[in-house]
């Protein structure tokens, strides 16, 4: 089976938090600001006007970024990480190409 993209889908929220617990964990310490973040994506990255996208095998969550607005005509790639199981199967870059193309990044489009 192939990697794709895809936007964030309600019931994706668990999916988003864990892929990025794993790797914050891992590398360093989660604080606060994350634990908001992962907890509420909604409130702190697609409300605003943001977008999180997912890479799938199937129907199963491989890697997650986030796109958060940081002022007009302006996104930061945030919140970005790949199981360590899903590691080398070209998820990352995808969801690199997918952030950096507007017409699949955004959900309006």
């Amino acid at each position: 089976m192939s990697v794709a993209i895809r936007s964030f889908r309600p019931g994706d929220e668990a999916a988003f938090r864990d892929i990025n617990l794993e790797w914050i964990e891992r590398f360093f310490a989660v604080e606060q600001k994350d634990r908001d973040v992962l907890g509420n994506p909604a409130k702190y990255i697609l409300d605003p006007g943001g977008a999180i996208l997912l890479a799938v095998e199937g129907e199963t969550p491989l890697g997650v970024v986030a796109l958060v607005m940081m002022g007009e005509g302006s996104v930061e790639l945030a919140k970005m990480g790949v199981r360590p199981e899903a590691q080398g199967k070209g998820a990352g870059r995808l969801l690199i190409a997918a952030a950096r193309s507007p017409s699949s990044a955004w959900p309006a489009v």
